[in-house]
């Protein structure tokens, strides 16, 4: 539903989301406002990566950002805020990480390196 709300493709959304197995999200309170992360799991890294550049095309119809990549993590910066999209591999699953927090946030609301993700 994320996915065809901003690109209004049906056909790409559905593409996009072939693959997903399950996620997570939490809203968390900052300082600076209300933030969101969203982790997603994957059945293949292939799958992972096409919903990865799927948000890509979500952020440029949303916020006409375009990403800037560094160090494996995708970030894209609005007047209002500041989004993080990265990929890993926990447990052998392929997990992605969106994270979107209020402009001039420097860390994300969680600790990403203790999401943990159950076998099947």
């Amino acid at each position: 539903m994320f996915l065809f709300h901003h690109l209004k493709d049906r056909d790409a959304a559905t593409r996009a989301s072939v693959g997903w197995d399950a996620d997570r999200y939490v809203l968390v309170k900052t300082p600076a406002g209300n933030a969101f992360a969203w982790t997603t799991v994957w059945d293949t890294p292939l799958d992972a990566a096409e919903f990865v550049s799927a948000l890509d095309d979500v952020m440029l119809a949303r916020f006409r950002a375009k990403s800037v990549n560094t160090g494996g993590v995708r970030r894209f910066a609005t007047a209002t805020r500041a989004i993080e999209v990265s990929s890993r591999d926990i447990g052998g699953r392929p997990v992605v990480f969106y994270v979107d927090m209020p402009a001039g946030s420097t860390t994300p609301p969680i600790d990403l390196a203790k999401v943990q993700v159950s076998a099947r």
